[in-house]
C-alpha cells in the first residue's frame, strides 16, 4: 500500500505561520479553503497544532511559576514576549523534524509503483488523450475512452480528417464514422481468439513488473503535487506522474526504443498519455454501433484468424495489381505507407489506407464523393495487405530464416524467386516466386543474397 500521501511542500511554511498566528489574514483565508480540500496538508495542520499545544501547555506552566513569585510587571513582560519566542522557535524545530517524517525518500518503493499499476489494472473505465510521436513525422492525438470488460471510443483529427472509432470486443464488431462525408462502416471481426481484447500502448501498463518502479520524488504538475515513478525495461521506459492525494496516475509517458531485427525495423517512439480520468461517469450511448441517423453505412467482415502464407500471397498480389506488375522493393510492417498507401485515386479524390497519413483510413481528401464500392474495395484491400504483413511479422519474430528478394522483380517472373522461410521443424523452406507460385524448395536453391547488415543468416 502507499504510505499516507505527504502535504504539498509550497504550502508547509505557510501552514506554520497559520498554526503561530503570524499568517496575513489574506493568505490564511486562502489557504484554509486550502484545508479543506486537501487531507494531507490539513494533517499536517493539525500535528502542528498539538505540537504547539504541547509547547504552551509548557510555557503555560513556566509563566504561573514566574508569577507566583513576587516579580516587577515589566519582568512579566519581557518573560512572555521571550516566551512566545521560545515558543515559535520550539514550534519551527518541531516542524522541520516532521517535515523530514512526512516527506518520502527518493528511493524505489516496490509496494507504492504496486498500487499504482494495481489501479490501471482494475478501473473499469478511463479517459485520456493519447499524443504519438515518432521520429521525422508530425505529432498525432487521439482521445479515447476505454470500457472494461471491452468496448473503446476512439476520436481523431478534426475538419475534414474527423474520424470516431468505436470497437466492442464483446461483439467483436467496431463502427467508423466519418463525420465530414457522413460515412460510416460496421466492420465484424471473424476468427479471433476469444481470450483476446484491448491491445496497444497503453494496455501494456498492465503488464509491468510491481517491482520495476523507481521513486524519483515530488514534482509539481499543473498545480499538483505528484510523486514521480519510472520503471525501465530493454525496450521502453515508462514514467508515471502520480497524484500524492488520491494515488491516480494523472500523467503517463512512454518512450520506446528503436528494434532492428532481420527486414524488421521500427523506429524510437514517444506516447505521453494527458487529461486522465479514472473511473469517469459513463454514456452508454457513446459505444453504440448504431450509425447516427442521416450516415450512409457500409457493413464488411475482416478475418483474424492467424495469418497464413495465402495472405502474403494475396497482399503482394493486390501490389502488383496496382504497379503494373512491379513487386515491391521491402517488405515489412515499415512498408506500408508506400504498400498501398494509395489504392485508388481519382481526379477529384484519394482514398487513403496509410494509419499513419494526416487522412483517415479510408476516408477521402475531398468532399467529393467516390462510388461507395470503391471505398468499400479499398478498405478490404487495406485489411489483406495487413495481414500479409502480419505474417511476415511473424516468419521474422520466430526466426525462420525469412529473407526479400522482390527488388526489381516483375510479376509473372516464374523463374526468380520473391521470399522464402523455413517453417518449424522442416527440412525445406518455402518459396514465393514471381508467378506468385508457392513451392518447397532446398537451401541450395535458394538466391544468394548479399550479406545482412542486421546479422539476419543468408542461405
Amino acid at each position: 500500500m502507499i504510505s499516507t500521501p505527504s502535504p504539498c511542500p509550497d504550502r508547509l511554511e505557510d501552514i506554520a505561520e497559520l498554526v503561530m498566528g503570524i499568517l496575513p489574514a489574506s493568505q490564511g483565508n486562502e489557504l484554509q479553503k486550502h484545508l479543506d480540500t486537501c487531507p494531507a496538508c490539513s494533517r499536517f495542520a493539525q500535528t502542528l497544532r498539538n505540537e504547539e499545544n504541547k509547547l504552551r501547555d509548557i510555557f503555560d506552566r513556566a509563566a504561573l511559576t514566574v508569577k507566583s513569585q513576587t516579580l516587577p510587571a515589566k519582568r512579566s513582560t519581557v518573560w512572555t514576549r521571550a516566551g512566545r519566542l521560545a515558543l515559535a522557535a520550539g514550534l519551527l524545530l518541531g516542524m522541520v523534524t516532521l517535515l523530514f517524517s512526512v516527506l518520502p525518500e527518493n528511493k524505489t518503493s516496490p509496494a507504492a509503483f504496486a498500487q499504482v499499476l494495481d489501479y490501471i489494472r482494475t478501473a473499469q473505465a478511463v479517459s485520456y488523450k493519447m499524443t504519438i510521436q515518432m521520429v521525422r513525422q508530425p505529432a498525432m492525438e487521439e482521445e479515447i475512452i476505454r470500457l472494461e470488460p471491452g468496448r473503446s471510443r476512439t476520436c481523431s483529427g478534426t475538419g475534414i480528417t474527423q474520424n470516431i472509432r468505436i470497437d466492442d470486443f464483446i461483439v467483436d464488431k467496431s463502427l467508423s464514422l466519418f463525420p465530414n462525408i457522413k460515412r460510416a462502416y460496421l466492420t465484424e471481426y471473424v476468427g479471433r481468439e476469444k481470450s483476446a481484447g484491448f491491445e496497444g500502448m497503453f494496455e501494456s501498463l498492465k503488464k509491468m513488473q510491481e517491482d520495476s518502479g523507481k521513486a524519483l520524488g515530488l514534482e509539481t504538475l499543473e498545480n499538483q503535487t505528484v510523486q514521480v515513478y519510472r520503471s525501465v525495461d530493454a525496450h521502453q521506459e515508462a514514467t508515471f506522474w502520480v497524484d500524492v492525494q488520491t494515488c491516480q496516475p494523472v500523467k503517463i509517458q512512454i518512450k520506446t526504443q528503436p528494434l532492428n531485427v532481420g527486414n524488421f525495423k521500427t523506429v524510437a517512439s514517444t506516447w505521453t498519455f494527458t487529461d486522465i480520468v479514472w473511473n469517469p461517469p459513463i454514456d452508454e450511448r457513446l459505444f453504440s454501433l448504431v450509425p447516427p441517423e442521416g450516415y450512409t453505412c457500409e457493413q464488411t467482415q475482416v478475418d483474424l484468424s492467424p495469418p497464413q502464407e495465402t495472405h502474403l500471397v494475396e497482399a503482394l498480389r493486390i501490389w502488383t495489381d496496382q504497379t503494373g506488375g512491379a513487386f515491391p522493393d521491402r517488405l515489412d510492417r515499415s512498408a506500408m505507407p508506400d504498400f498501398g498507401m494509395k489504392i485508388k485515386e481519382g481526379p477529384t479524390a484519394v482514398i487513403n489506407l496509410d494509419s499513419n497519413s494526416s487522412l483517415g483510413v479510408g476516408q477521402c481528401s475531398t468532399e467529393s464523393n467516390l462510388p461507395e464500392s470503391e471505398v468499400k474495395a479499398a478498405l478490404e484491400a487495406r485489411h489483406k495487405i495487413t495481414k500479409g504483413l502480419l505474417f511476415v511479422d511473424i516468419q521474422i519474430g520466430s526466426h525462420a530464416g525469412w529473407r526479400y528478394a522482390g527488388a526489381g522483380v516483375r510479376w509473372g517472373d516464374a523463374g526468380r524467386i520473391v521470399c522464402w522461410w523455413k517453417p518449424r521443424n522442416a527440412d525445406m523452406y518455402r518459396a514465393i516466386y514471381g508467378d506468385l507460385a508457392i513451392r518447397d524448395v532446398y537451401a541450395d536453391q535458394l538466391p544468394v543474397l548479399p550479406a545482412d547488415p542486421t546479422g539476419q543468416p543468408t542461405p
